[in-house]
């Protein structure tokens, strides 16, 4: 990102941006940024600022392209006015070809004219932009990197002893390789009430380039918000990157501002560790990591833990933050070998798991509780044994429907298959979806529940759980989508020697949609199911 305070216009410029064909499809975005770092110039401190243009396309506006991005120290009309051609005429570059935009957005009707009077002649548009969100995120990912190289992590400031045993735990833990089954699942809590901590919330994820990871939040509240902020921040992708796009409330459309302005912040207090290679590592780390000489893995999965928070620059854990950590992923670690069968059966959905580990510290052993519980209701416990009596109604015609008895502790993929069975439907593709995709707007905590209510292992008496409830069963996803209204008519006890799930009545013929050769197998692969989410694969499930 080189910085260019002289002009960058002259004739022959000129003359090459005349000649260039304009693409009316085609707007470029552009703006000058704050980094929010201060950077080392000699004996003057500066503050570096960052000169950007995008193009968008009106054809796939969800994809902008960024076309030039430079360092500057003297932010004015020709730094912005360099950026736009070096955006136009790409000398930096080689892979990217010469562009000409028929429309050009600038912040201010102000610098719309400098830049309107310096190109005069150019065949194209200037106007103010509606929104510059797409600009600020793009220059504060950039801040952020760059924070990161010139603001390097304060050293350790504990014990070698204490960041070692960290290492090690960290380092058993990567051999277990929880992230195949418990990719973003967590929280588990861990309730350590040691070194002045009282619960650590892990969350298995992933960093850059896909390395592993975990997130200790100090709080439940600061894991939910970092969720809160995923999904919002997904929202504004879905709007083209830019917040006036955005159909959300007031509250969250500031949460977004802020975490646009402090990505850093967005994790609130917590621990992170990620397993980076030992090639990919700055220097300075590298040899923190031989001076220290930190157990590990492997060479692929150095521990590298950093201490965040809501405000304040990242620093190392402290030594009590340290200490309590590696009693956390002791326990944890423990508790993954002993309940792995039941975290991959995804049964700890609907019942909380809950075990009390022995965990050496020191010369003794203190017990750790462990628990996970998703953010979904449990199953009532008055429902195990129950058996629902549910009408399943085809919606674009009433009077075709079943009636089915189905144990509630039964897992939706059976409902699934007795619909279809009652039916009659040729095999294909289906979901269910809870009454609240239909009931106001979703939100990370409605989309979280209703990704677990209506995964295939989950128990139908969590979908349907009281007389008169009622969801929704989609058939035949990919083509037709055949919409069903389940409905809760009654909660029966079980007779002795019938198996369930059963159909007890039918009423009227399905319509023919489907022609003969239409009720042969499909070959449902992996990929359809994966296009449908017919996986639980959320993974973002909150503790009770």
């Amino acid at each position: 990102m080189p910085d260019q305070s002289h002009s960058r216009l002259n004739d022959i410029t000129l003359h090459q941006l005349k000649r260039q064909a304009s693409d009316p499809n085609i707007t470029f975005l552009g703006g000058i940024v704050p980094m929010q770092v201060a950077m080392q110039d000699g004996d003057r401190t500066v503050q570096p600022q960052i000169a950007i243009w995008i193009a968008r396309h009106s054809v796939v506006p969800d994809q902008p392209q960024a076309r030039a991005v430079m360092l500057i120290t003297q932010p004015d009309d020709t730094a912005l006015l360099n950026a736009l051609i070096e955006a136009i005429l790409p000398s930096a570059n080689p892979n990217m070809a010469p562009m000409m935009p028929g429309r050009i957005e600038v912040a201010d009707a102000a610098t719309a004219l400098a830049l309107r009077t310096a190109l005069d002649g150019v065949q194209t548009e200037f106007g103010v932009a509606q929104d510059m969100t797409i600009i600020e995120t793009l220059a504060t990912t950039l801040a952020s990197d760059l924070r990161r190289h010139i603001t390097p992590i304060p050293p350790w400031d504990a014990p070698t002893e204490v960041i070692r045993e960290l290492a090690a735990a960290a380092a058993n833990l990567y051999r277990r390789d929880p992230w195949q089954i418990m990719d973003d699942v967590p929280p588990v809590a861990i309730a350590v009430k040691r070194y002045g901590i009282d619960t650590l919330y892990l969350s298995m994820t992933y960093g850059n380039e896909d390395t592993e990871g975990v997130i200790a939040y100090f709080s439940q509240a600061d894991y939910e918000r970092s969720g809160t902020i995923a999904f919002l921040l997904e929202q504004l992708e879905e709007a083209g990157g830019e917040v006036i796009n955005l159909d959300l409330p007031d509250e969250d459309i500031a949460i977004v501002e802020e975490a646009i302005r402090y990505p850093e912040h967005g994790l609130g207090d917590a621990i992170t560790l990620f397993f980076e290679p030992l090639e990919d590592l700055n220097e300075e780390t590298a040899r923190e990591v031989r001076t220290l000489r930190l157990p590990m893995a492997s060479k692929q999965a150095v521990p590298i833990f950093t201490r965040v928070a809501r405000s304040g620059d990242a620093r190392r854990p402290s030594a009590d933050e340290a200490r309590a950590l590696r009693l956390a992923l002791d326990a944890f670690n423990q508790f993954f070998v002993r309940h792995r069968e039941r975290i991959e059966d995804e049964g700890w959905h609907f019942g909380p798991l809950t075990a009390t580990i022995q965990v050496k510290d020191g010369t003794e052993k203190v017990p750790v509780r462990v628990q996970m519980a998703s953010l979904a209701p449990t199953l009532d416990p008055l429902l195990r044994n129950a058996v629902l009596k549910l009408r399943v109604i085809l919606e674009d015609d009433v009077t075709v429907w079943r009636e089915i008895e189905i144990g509630a502790s039964q897992p939706l993929w059976e409902l699934d298959q007795i619909i279809q069975t009652s039916f009659g439907w040729p095999l294909r593709t289906s979901i269910f979806m809870a009454k609240d995709i239909h009931d106001g707007e979703e939100t990370y905590a409605t989309r979280t529940v209703e990704d677990i209510i209506t995964s295939e292992t989950a128990p139908v008496g969590l979908l349907l759980h009281q007389p008169r409830d009622f969801a929704h069963f989609v058939f035949d996803v990919r083509d037709h989508g055949l919409s069903h209204r389940l409905r809760l008519l009654s909660i029966d006890k079980k007779e002795a020697d019938v198996e369930y799930p059963r159909v007890v009545r039918a009423h009227g013929d399905i319509p023919p949609i489907y022609s003969p050769e239409e009720y042969e197998v499909d070959d449902l692969d992996d990929d359809d199911d994966d296009d449908f989410d017919l996986e639980d694969d959320d993974d973002e499930h909150e503790d009770d």
